[in-house]
């Protein structure tokens, strides 16, 4: 699942197969994550009018195209096969685990945060908190719903990607250095944390075994237990 713009179109969000062959899943405001969630609904973040003159981020959620469209239980009503989870809320980068609860990032006054949201969208719980020194996005729960990874930015042009706990507690630092650090993914067994980096001068991927199982572990991971896994020249995220 992903997000393009072919020049001919729209912003527009597609499923390819492993075999190449892609379809349209429909329009999008933004070009953002769409996260497939337990009963096959897609959850994505996308501006839009909550006014005459207001425009704000909120979640929504599109039937997986495969499926007759209508309404999605405990969803509500459905309007064009998409779903308005939440209205004003300022939510971008979604992510949901098995369960279906969202974890997101909100924007405020000059600042983000992470925040856990029900998955009808009608509860919205802090995660971090929004201060001036730090900006949160791109989080992502591991495979098993305990931990949260993401980026967060602190002064001195610094870009950690970090492993929280259910709770909103740094229990690792994968990385933490003057580069631009993006798209923190896990691996299937969630004992890796993957992502990219231009520590190197081009943006390459990058993965640290974050331990999580193992209790007597340090929360920094060292530097040398990083690894570099691509060698584009172009760079890739």
């Amino acid at each position: 699942f992903y997000g393009a713009n072919t020049g001919r179109d729209v912003n527009s969000a597609y499923r390819v197969d492993a075999d190449g062959r892609r379809r349209l899943l429909g329009r999008r405001n933004t070009l953002a994550p769409n996260v497939v969630l337990p009963d096959g609904g897609v959850l994505f973040s996308q501006l839009d009018y909550v006014d005459r003159f207001t425009v704000r981020s909120d979640l929504w959620v599109q039937r997986d195209a495969s499926r007759p469209s209508g309404p999605i239980p405990g969803f509500g009503a459905a309007a064009g096969g998409q779903v308005r989870l939440t209205r004003g809320a300022r939510l971008a980068h979604p992510d949901a685990r098995g369960d279906g609860e969202i974890v997101a990032t909100r924007y405020g006054a000059g600042t983000t945060a992470l925040v856990r949201v029900s998955r009808d969208g009608a509860r919205i719980a802090p995660l971090t908190r929004a201060t001036p020194d730090s900006q949160w996005t791109e989080p992502r729960w591991s495979p098993d719903g305990r931990h949260v990874a993401a980026v967060v930015l602190t002064p001195g042009a610094r870009a950690a990607v970090v492993v929280l706990d259910t709770l909103g507690r740094v229990v690792r630092v994968a990385a933490d250095e003057r580069a631009v650090q993006l798209a923190p993914a896990w691996s299937r067994d969630g004992r890796r944390v993957l992502w990219a980096s231009d520590r190197t001068g081009e943006p390459q991927l990058h993965a640290a075994d974050v331990r999580l199982d193992d209790a007597a572990a340090p929360v920094r991971v060292p530097a040398s237990a990083v690894v570099r896994l691509t060698d584009v020249p172009t760079g890739v995220l």
